[in-house]
C-alpha cells in the first residue's frame, strides 16, 4: 500500500542530503524548535515530522500508541535504518541511558535548584535563563524531589 503520492515522495526526497561517509541522511527542509525536521503534506493535514514521514514511506502506518524513534540520536536524520517504531517509555529509557535527558550540566542543575522559588523565580524564568523548555525545568525539579504547588 502506498501511503503517500509519488509527487509527495519526490518532494520529500528532494529535501534529504545523502552525505558520503556519514551514516545519517540529513533533513534539509525546515526544522521545528526542537530540531526535528518538518514536512508539509497538503492533502494530509499540513505539517508532519520528517522522520515520521520517512517511516511511513517505507513501512506504511505507524502502529497505534507508538512513536518513531531515532537510534542515531540525530533529530534531523530521516534514514530508515535509523528509525524504529517503539513506545515513549523506550524513548525515555534510551534518553536517560544515553545521557540526553537534559542539555544541562550538573552545575546548571544545581543553580536551577538554588534559584527556584515558586511564584517568584519559577519554571518559565528558569527555562528562559537556561535556554531549555519548561518541561526540562519541571523534570529537574521533579527528580530533585521539589514539590510544585499542584502537589501540595
Amino acid at each position: 500500500m502506498q501511503f503517500y503520492t509519488a509527487e509527495t515522495i519526490n518532494r520529500f526526497e528532494a529535501l534529504i542530503a545523502y552525505i558520503p561517509f556519514h551514516s545519517c541522511y540529513e533533513w534539509l527542509g525546515p526544522k521545528n524548535a526542537n530540531g526535528y525536521g518538518t514536512f508539509t503534506i497538503r492533502d494530509a493535514g499540513g505539517q508532519h515530522l520528517a522522520h515520521r514521514v520517512a517511516y511511513r514511506i517505507h513501512n506504511g502506518a505507524i502502529p497505534n500508541e507508538l512513536g518513531v524513534l531515532h537510534s542515531c540520536n540525530n533529530r534531523a536524520c530521516v534514514r530508515i535504518e535509523h528509525l524504529m517504531a517503539d513506545t515513549q517509555a523506550r524513548n525515555m529509557y534510551d534518553a536517560s541511558v544515553q545521557g540526553r535527558m537534559y542539555k544541562l550540566t550538573k552545575e546548571q542543575i544545581s543553580e536551577i535548584l538554588k534559584l527556584y522559588v515558586p511564584y517568584k523565580y519559577g519554571q518559565m524564568k528558569l527555562a528562559k535563563q537556561f535556554a531549555v523548555c519548561e518541561n526540562t525545568i519541571m523534570a529537574v525539579l521533579h527528580r530533585a524531589g521539589v514539590r510544585s504547588w499542584r502537589q501540595r
